[in-house]
């Protein structure tokens, strides 16, 4: 066992190094997180608007205009989140890149070039909101690694307009943007001209079609999310950051249904994606082994380590449990925390799903620190926090055998240690 899991922990160490030092998976990572906080305001106005069903507080959102505001805050915020996801991705690539000088202004422009390519009505004004929400996300990013390689390469090939040393330096660095602004812009118009004579009329669409739906059929699946989830707990318990190495994956792969269930959410329809990357949550991932402990373990080491992690753990910190315990390259655990806990909350949430006991999740976005019954029921309503807590109860007693065993070997060597 202990040489396979030697083979195990150098194969993902190998696999994170490589994940980690790719520059545009980070650049992918930051432009993501760059834009988190307006996803969770919107996700928060969604759910004041729609997850309090009581009529009387409906009638007290229509009567005072308050209902209109959060549908607002929501279309501008979630409901164009291919234009922030073109701005965090353009500034998150100067950021990598080290042209942090020029950071907002390649946001700005990627910004700019993403609706130079997306479809606009002459006769109407009108640009379809569509684009610029989660089905136009993939060619945000797109264009986003565009304008942000553009400016790099021009600072690499010094194309740029240089003023005397004289002009203050925040003038001259807005000059030294404007050529590669216009090379982006250009690039942009050329990219909409080009896919105009195609039969997709656009490059969203082009996009859309053959690389967005293409990526939703492989991975963003059950089987891709029990997958990710099992490769970002394996990371975890070889002491690598799981989530680092997995979550721009996971962003990339199950957003945008997210945000198509959010927005069907939003305006009363039936949500469209069962599988969006939203599973049941039973706290973190210590939570429950924590609970364990509680309940069964008798060694003195373990029981005041436990009473040490679990507020942090409540509240979704899981390294004092982690490594304390500990959890990490610890062969007892492997099995149940790689797995068992993996199987449980992805399938048996799908399980409950597919017979109708369980609705599909809003996609609202509310972090990761909030207590897991309150995400269980912004993401399910009642029926999910029932499922919630019954997850944990099995998933308690899915550890309770091995903790036994962990324990064991510590009363043995507190027992040595007494006997000294």
């Amino acid at each position: 066992m202990k040489n396979i899991l030697d083979r195990l922990e150098s194969s993902l160490t190998a696999f994170s190094a490589k994940m980690s030092q790719s520059k545009i998976l980070s650049v992918i990572m930051g432009g993501f997180m760059g834009m988190m906080p307006l996803v969770m305001v919107g996700s928060v106005a969604t759910l004041l608007n729609s997850a309090i069903t009581f009529q009387p507080y409906q009638n007290f959102l229509a009567s005072t205009g308050f209902g209109a505001a959060l549908t607002a805050i929501y279309n501008f915020t979630i409901g164009l989140i291919a234009i922030w996801i073109a701005f965090g991705i353009g500034s998150a690539y100067s950021n990598t890149y080290d042209n942090r000088k020029n950071a907002i202004s390649v946001g700005l422009v990627s910004i700019a070039a993403l609706l130079v390519i997306t479809p606009y009505d002459l006769e109407t004004s009108s640009i379809p909101m569509s684009w610029l929400g989660s089905s136009g996300m993939f060619g945000a990013i797109i264009i986003g690694l565009l304008t942000g390689w553009i400016f790099r390469l021009c600072k690499e090939k010094h194309v740029e307009i240089k003023l005397p040393e004289q002009v203050p330096p925040v003038v001259a660095q807005q000059f030294s943007a404007i050529l590669p602004s216009i090379f982006a812009l250009c690039a942009a118009g050329v990219l909409k001209l080009i896919f105009g004579f195609t039969s997709f009329g656009n490059m969203h669409q082009a996009v859309y079609t053959i690389l967005q739906m293409p990526l939703r059929a492989a991975g963003a699946n059950i089987f891709g999310l029990f997958f990710l989830s099992t490769v970002l707990s394996m990371l975890w318990f070889f002491g690598i950051h799981g989530g680092m190495t997995v979550y721009p994956i996971i962003m990339m792969l199950f957003m945008p249904l997210q945000m198509e269930n959010l927005a069907a959410y939003q305006a009363g329809l039936a949500r469209p994606n069962l599988v969006c990357g939203t599973s049941i949550m039973v706290g973190t991932g210590s939570l429950t082994i924590l609970a364990a402990i509680f309940l069964v373990a008798r060694s003195q080491a373990l029981r005041s380590i436990a009473k040490m992690a679990v507020i942090p753990s409540f509240f979704g910190v899981d390294e004092p449990a982690y490594f304390g315990i500990p959890v990490i390259l610890n062969p007892i655990f492997f099995i149940p925390y790689v797995l068992l806990a993996n199987i449980l909350t992805v399938f048996g949430t799908y399980l409950l799903q597919i017979i109708g006991l369980l609705p599909a999740a809003t996609g609202a976005n509310l972090g990761f620190n909030l207590p897991f019954f309150l995400v269980n029921f912004f993401q399910f309503g009642w029926a999910g926090v029932i499922w919630g807590f019954v997850v944990f109860a099995l998933t308690v007693m899915i550890y309770i055998p091995f903790v036994r065993t962990l324990d064991k070997q510590m009363l043995a060597q507190e027992t040595e240690t007494e006997n000294k």
